[in-house]
C-alpha cells in the first residue's frame, strides 16, 4: 500500500503541474468525460485537449506516459556486480509460463481464449496439468478477472474444467478468485484500488479478459507510443503486488484459419513489443458448430522458450438444461502432428490404390467371362493386355493376385501360330471351384510395396 500511495500521490501531483502548465500554453480547457471504470462511473478530464505529435514526449498526458523521474533515479552497475546477481526466472508452468513478467493470451473471435484461460486458471490453483499436459510445479493462488463472458458461462466452464481435473470449484476454494469488473488500466486511481485488492489477496498470477474493455477510451490502440506506456504501467502496477499479469486479446484480421498465429496478428499497436510472454491460438480447420474444436497453440517469451502444439478439445454441446458439456483434450507435438498427417496420406494412397485394383480385377473377371460366353478360348497375358490397354507389370499383378485369390486358374491349350505350326500357351479362365461359389467377386484388398501391388487380408 505504500508504494503505491506514493506512486498516486507523485502522479496526481505531476498531473496537476502539467494540467497548469498546459493550460497556460493553450489558453481554453473543454472538458471530456472517459469512461471510467465498470465501479464507479465515468470520469470528467478537465485537463486541456491538445493534440500530441509523435516525438513530443514532454507534452503527453501524464495518463499515458507516467511521471518524470524525479532525483537521481537511474544507477549504474558495474559488470562484476551485474554478474553476480542471480536473476533466474521462476516457472508457474515449466515450458509455457514464467512468474514475473507480463503475458498475453490471443486469438481470433470465438476461438476458446476464454476456456484455454479458464483452464490454466484452474490448473494453476489446482496444482494439475495444463490442458492435461503441461505439469505445475506448485499451486497458486490465482484470479480471473472477467467483463466479457458472463457468471453463467465461466460457472459451467470452470465446473467443466475442474472436474477433468478431478476436482471441483469448491474443492479449489479460495486459491481461485473469480472478478467480474475490469479495471480502466488508464485510471491511476482505479488502477491502486485494483492493485491493492490483488496485493491483500495474495494473487501471484490474474488472468484479465479482455484486453479491449479496459482501455477506457483514453488511449489510441493504433498508437503504439500510447499503448506502449499504458500497458507498461498497467503491468508494473501488478508485478510491484507480486501478481503475473495475463491479458487476453484479439487476434488481426490478417489470420487465417489453419495456420499457426504469430505476434504480428496481434489486434492494437504495442501487444507485440509489450508481450514477454504469450499463448497464441488459432483454429486449424474451421468450427464446425459440432462441440469439438481443432486448434493452434504457440507459447514463447523473452527468457527462450517456446513450442507450437495441436490441440483437440471435445467440449460437446449444451442441453436444454444448459448443461451436458464436457472438457476432455489432447495435446500433440509438431513431430506427431506430421506423423499423423503422413499416416492419413498414406491411408488415403493405399485406398485409391485399392480402388484402382478392384477395378481392374472386375475388368479382367468381365474379359474372361466375355470370352468363355464367345466360344473363344481362355485369354493370354498378350490378349488381356491388348484388350484392357494395361502394361506387362500390371497384366502380371492381377493375374496374379486373382489366381492367388482362387479366382481364376491358369490353362494350357495349343493354339496355331501363323506359320501353321500349333504352339501351346496359357491363358486364364474362371476357377472350377472359386471363393463364395460362381460367380464369386474378389477380395482385391491391396496395398504398396517396393511398387508393386500385394495382397492383404480383409
Amino acid at each position: 500500500m505504500g508504494v503505491l500511495q506514493q506512486m498516486l500521490t507523485e502522479r496526481l501531483a505531476e498531473r496537476a503541474k502539467r494540467a497548469q502548465s498546459a493550460s497556460s500554453r493553450i489558453g481554453r480547457d473543454a472538458p471530456t468525460e472517459y469512461p471510467g471504470d465498470h465501479v464507479h462511473g465515468p470520469i470528467v478530464d478537465t485537463r486541456p485537449v491538445q493534440t500530441y505529435e509523435r516525438g513530443d514526449a514532454d507534452d503527453r498526458p501524464e495518463h499515458i506516459i507516467g511521471p518524470k523521474p524525479a532525483g537521481d533515479d537511474f544507477e549504474f552497475v558495474d559488470s562484476d556486480a551485474f554478474d553476480a546477481g542471480d536473476f533466474t526466472p521462476e516457472w508457474l508452468i515449466p515450458g509455457v509460463l514464467v512468474k514475473g513478467q507480463p503475458g498475453v493470451i490471443a486469438g481470433p473471435s470465438k476461438g476458446m481464449k476464454t476456456s484455454v484461460a479458464v483452464d490454466m486458471a484452474v490448473s494453476l490453483a489446482a496444482g494439475a496439468p495444463f490442458l492435461g499436459q503441461f505439469p505445475i510445479l506448485k499451486p497458486v493462488r490465482v484470479a480471473v478477472v472477467s467483463g466479457e463472458s458472463g457468471m453463467h458461462t465461466l460457472q459451467e466452464t470452470g465446473r467443466r474444467i475442474a472436474l477433468s481435473k478431478e476436482t471441483t470449484l469448491r474443492g479449489i476454494g479460495g486459491r481461485l478468485k473469480w472478478c467480474f469488473r475490469l479495471p480502466t488500466v488508464t485510471d491511476i486511481g482505479v488502477m491502486t484500488r485494483f492493485a491493492d485488492k490483488i496485493a491483500s489477496s495474495g494473487v501471484e498470477a490474474a488472468v484479465i479478459d479482455p484486453l479491449y474493455l479496459c482501455l477506457g477510451g483514453r488511449v489510441d490502440p493504433r498508437s503504439m507510443f500510447e499503448m506502449g506506456p499504458a500497458l507498461q504501467a498497467f503491468s508494473e502496477t501488478l508485478l510491484r503486488t507480486g501478481c503475473t499479469p495475463i491479458l487476453c486479446h484479439h487476434a488481426n484480421g490478417r489470420l487465417q484459419t489453419g495456420e499457426p498465429m504469430e505476434l504480428q496478428h496481434l489486434a492494437y499497436s504495442g501487444l507485440e513489443q509489450f508481450a514477454r510472454q504469450f499463448l497464441l491460438l488459432n483454429r486449424r480447420q474451421a468450427y464446425t458448430s459440432d462441440g469439438t474444436h481443432e486448434l493452434w497453440i504457440r507459447a514463447g517469451g523473452s527468457i527462450g522458450h517456446g513450442g507450437l502444439w495441436a490441440v483437440h478439445i471435445d467440449e460437446g454441446l449444451t442441453g436444454d438444461t444448459f448443461g451436458g458439456r464436457r472438457w476432455n483434450v489432447s495435446v500433440m507435438t509438431t513431430d506427431e502432428v506430421k506423423a499423423d498427417r503422413a499416416a492419413e496420406q498414406e491411408q488415403t494412397r493405399r485406398e485409391k490404390v485399392r480402388l484402382s485394383m478392384r477395378q481392374k480385377e472386375t475388368d479382367l473377371l468381365n474379359l474372361i467371362d466375355r470370352e468363355a460366353e464367345h466360344g473363344s478360348q481362355p485369354p493370354t497375358k498378350a490378349r488381356i493386355r491388348a484388350a484392357l490397354g494395361w502394361s506387362a507389370s500390371a497384366t502380371s499383378d492381377v493375374v496374379g493376385l486373382l489366381i492367388e485369390a482362387g479366382y481364376i486358374e491358369e490353362c494350357e491349350y495349343k493354339k496355331t501360330g501363323g506359320s501353321g505350326s500349333a504352339q501351346k500357351v496359357t491363358g486364364y479362365r474362371r476357377a472350377q471351384c472359386r471363393p463364395g461359389g460362381p460367380g464369386g467377386n474378389p477380395p482385391a484388398l491391396v496395398h504398396p510395396v517396393r511398387g508393386r501391388v500385394d495382397r492383404v487380408d480383409k
